[in-house]
């Protein structure tokens, strides 16, 4: 698949935060010496899940880290979900086989802390890391952020998924900018319903070959994940690893936790925080083979059945999914927005997906505007000036904001010079 952002273009590619796991010997300065070590140290192959966090404190956890803005803020540059998804994504890949990566939204309006929806229409994985970035694009405006927090339906959901697939290792990447709700009058000794749910479900996870890593994004404070690990009782195998790309950012930065905004963590401190991510990841994947968890085919039980719900559609307004343009959904859902653009694929007839919707000619400067589409940027330019909503979908746009699509334009600079008549 052709995809639009590639991870060259986001990624311009020791802090001490948990114990450090037996293969971390060096410090390194670069990703690819990171995956030589995990596969060194027994890593032979994991499969991503991914679930990202919507909840309304996310419009204040930027303040000091992300230069006051929203962390789902879409510019030109990555916001913190897209750093830490790109860095451990990338790092992941070699391991990988399929590289389907199924990918979940979380805390929304419609969700709170009961369900998750799918970024993609049809419950269908993301094709790869780029894919993965820009559905995150298309539908993180659409979405309405509310509350609130716990893990539980990602957890429950990547149990699922885990079954599903004959009991293959995974790893489920939650990606939030807080700790599990909990009410500042609640004692110590107490748990809140998010915490008691998201530690049962963390240890109901044990019995599967899974991984759970918790990244923190934002301003924190942080002080209660990471003592989180300390209040889940006895399970099959140490299951959960929590990292505050923040913390590693400031301490690999000279202390300026504001690098995040600058958009492309310097390739060491990537090297850095995807160390800290994954440190566990080895001994788990040995804890798992071990046990003989790894390959067991076996159904969820009944009362996991029951906790899982199916994940809902992603929100409404926006576009359809590569999936569902492809085939792969319901008849009714092939015929919704069936003109939005996607990723094009080399192979089939590729000229339409790099048409501007505005001019249907092939575009020169394509930019992507706040309604997830791709247009011609003097088209589009010229339509804001005059309107407020989508040429597309007739949905107002939050912001003008357009950022530049570099990754299609090369890929029609490239079929341009397949074509002997251009």
């Amino acid at each position: 698949m052709g995809n639009y952002f590639s991870v060259s273009y986001w990624l311009g590619w020791s802090n001490d935060q948990g114990k450090h796991a037996s293969w971390i010997k060096d410090k390194y300065t670069t990703l690819d010496q990171v995956q030589c070590a995990l596969k060194d140290a027994g890593l032979e192959s994991s499969n991503l899940i991914v679930a990202i966090d919507f909840t309304a404190s996310n419009t204040s956890q930027g303040i000091e880290s992300f230069g006051g803005k929203c962390l789902h803020e879409m510019s030109d540059v990555p916001n913190p979900y897209e750093q830490a998804l790109g860095v451990v994504a990338k790092t992941l890949s070699p391991f990988d086989e399929d590289g389907l990566i199924p990918m979940y939204g979380f805390g929304d309006a419609r969700c709170h802390d009961a369900k998750l929806f799918c970024l993609n229409d049809a419950n269908q994985p993301c094709q790869g890391l780029d894919e993965c970035l820009w559905r995150y694009r298309q539908v993180s405006p659409h979405v309405k952020l509310s509350g609130p927090t716990s893990f539980a339906p990602a957890i429950y959901e990547a149990m699922h998924t885990v079954a599903e697939s004959g009991g293959q290792y995974h790893i489920l990447l939650i990606i939030a900018d807080g700790a599990i709700t909990r009410a500042s009058s609640l004692p110590a000794s107490k748990l809140s319903p998010q915490e008691v749910d998201t530690i049962d479900a963390i240890v109901a996870a044990s019995e599967m070959p899974l991984s759970i890593v918790m990244v923190g994004v934002g301003d924190g404070p942080w002080d209660q994940m990471q003592d989180f690990d300390d209040k889940i009782p006895q399970r099959k195998f140490d299951n959960f690893q929590f990292v505050c790309l923040t913390d590693v950012v400031r301490k690999s930065s000279r202390g300026r936790s504001s690098a995040l905004a600058e958009g492309q963590l310097p390739e060491d401190v990537q090297a850095e925080f995807a160390v800290q991510a994954l440190m566990e990841v080895p001994e788990q994947f040995e804890a798992v083979q071990r046990l003989g968890l790894l390959g067991r085919r076996t159904a969820l039980p009944p009362s996991i059945r029951r906790l899982r719900k199916p994940p809902l559609p992603p929100p409404r307004g926006a576009p359809p999914s590569a999936a569902v343009r492809d085939g792969e959904g319901t008849g009714a859902q092939r015929n919704e927005g069936a003109t939005a653009a996607a990723p094009p694929r080399f192979g089939t007839d590729v000229e339409r997906w790099f048409e501007c919707p505005i001019t249907a000619e092939v575009m020169n400067d394509p930019v992507t505007a706040a309604d997830g589409q791709t247009y011609e940027r003097s088209a589009i330019e010229a339509w804001l000036r005059t309107s407020r909503v989508s040429p597309l979908t007739g949905a107002r746009m939050p912001h003008r904001n357009l950022v530049p699509n570099h990754q299609l334009r090369s890929m029609i600079i490239e079929w341009r010079e397949r074509q002997p008549s251009m």
